[in-house]
């Protein structure tokens, strides 16, 4: 199985989902890998730590479907050491490595079968719980990121509340001692709704820096948020909300 695409397409396919794998707060060894597929021209990329997830998808020109297992670490180092956009990048897959190729680098990566990899189920719905400016958004939540606690006993003073009326979604953040509170307009919602917005969620849509629109939706395991083809999700918390 070989294909080329372009560094950009590579970026945004594998950094942010290998970013997120080889963490250390799980012992599982498939878990230092990130699941590839290819499947009628469309790849996708997935990458967890059981504990947060990054989906990435693209259209490639390779009609071959194809599945398989790459090493985050390495990968994610090869991949953001090029910096010349005008070379494509040509992966070509062995059996137990692929070779990543461009201009005149050259790196061999570890792969592995897909069986022992727990791929996690995200269905995207057809109406999001409440979408809106990835801008507003991050800069209301990097102003008020300040007041949160850390590893507190009580989990909702760890993250984010949130609540939604009227197509405002009004932030929380407290530890107990000092409250900062930001609002946001939403494009769509659903009113009357509260709960909590996972911290590392929020962390890493302030480090992917996404334009355009964010629409956030949960499920009983996980909040996440789509974005350009892209999925962010954190564990979910609790349903409760704890008014401040």
């Amino acid at each position: 199985m070989n294909f080329s695409i372009s560094l950009s397409t590579a970026k945004h396919l594998f950094v942010d989902a290998c970013g997120v794998a080889n963490g250390s707060k799980c012992n599982i060894s498939a878990l230092d890998y990130i699941h590839f597929s290819l499947l009628g021209g469309i790849a996708e990329v997935l990458g967890t730590d059981t504990q947060s997830i990054v989906r990435q998808s693209s259209p490639i020109d390779a009609f071959e479907d194809y599945e398989i297992c790459i090493e985050a670490k390495k990968l994610n180092t090869v991949i953001s050491s090029f910096t010349d956009e005008s070379k494509s990048l040509k992966f070509q897959f062995d059996e137990d490595k692929v070779i990543v190729k461009h201009g005149r680098s050259r790196a061999s990566i570890a792969t592995m079968p897909c069986d022992s990899y727990p791929i996690p189920k995200i269905v995207i719905p057809n109406g999001f719980q409440f979408s809106c400016d990835a801008e507003s958004f991050k800069s209301a939540i990097s102003g008020i990121f300040y007041a949160k606690a850390n590893n507190d006993v009580r989990p909702f003073l760890n993250h984010i509340n949130f609540s939604i009326n009227s197509h405002q979604m009004k932030l929380y953040t407290s530890d107990g001692h000092r409250l900062a509170t930001d609002i946001v307009q939403l494009e769509n919602s659903v009113d009357d709704l509260k709960g909590i917005l996972p911290f590392k969620l929020a962390e890493m849509l302030l480090q992917a820096q996404p334009d355009g629109t964010l629409g956030f939706f949960f499920d009983d395991s996980h909040f996440y948020c789509s974005t350009g083809g892209t999925v962010y999700g954190s564990n979910f918390l609790i349903k409760v909300f704890f008014g401040i």
